[in-house]
């Protein structure tokens, strides 16, 4: 318990305790948040995230590929007993495994720096709203 100014006390221990009640909670007070107004905030990164979203799609691709690309050594190997197959099949998943790293390098350093900057955006909105706000609000507001 915890005493408040106006000495009635305040049990604390009553508010929400799972996640699922104190999103049912955030919902019912707040409303709902449209994923329009996030793809709005978004909009002037929308290379970054689409340059993301490419390399996402080639390293999911080439980690696809590994499984062919053993299925060739060991077809080469037990079949064929072709050294040179083998060779090339093992110099394939290298250059697999090149392409993979290097997509998911740009992939995570794009999709970050995007994040970060819409965040920062959104920062700043924040703050310049809570600049704007007259004396008042904050004798009634909390922040």
């Amino acid at each position: 318990m915890i005493e408040s100014t106006e000495s009635v006390p305040i049990d604390v221990s009553a508010g929400p305790k799972t996640l699922r009640e104190r999103l049912h909670l955030w919902r019912t007070t707040y409303g709902r948040i449209p994923v329009s107004r996030l793809v709005e905030l978004s909009k002037p990164e929308w290379r970054r995230i689409g340059l993301g979203t490419l390399f996402l799609l080639i390293g999911s691709a080439a980690s696809l590929a590994f499984p062919q690309a053993v299925r060739i050594i060991l077809d080469g190997a037990f079949e064929a007993r072709d050294p040179a197959a083998v060779d090339r099949a093992a110099l394939l998943m290298v250059a697999i495994f090149l392409v993979q790293a290097i997509a998911m390098s740009l992939r995570s350093w794009l999709f970050t720096t995007a994040g970060e900057r819409v965040v920062s955006e959104l920062r700043k909105a924040v703050y310049s709203r809570v600049l704007e706000q007259e004396i008042g609000f904050f004798d009634i507001t909390r922040t």
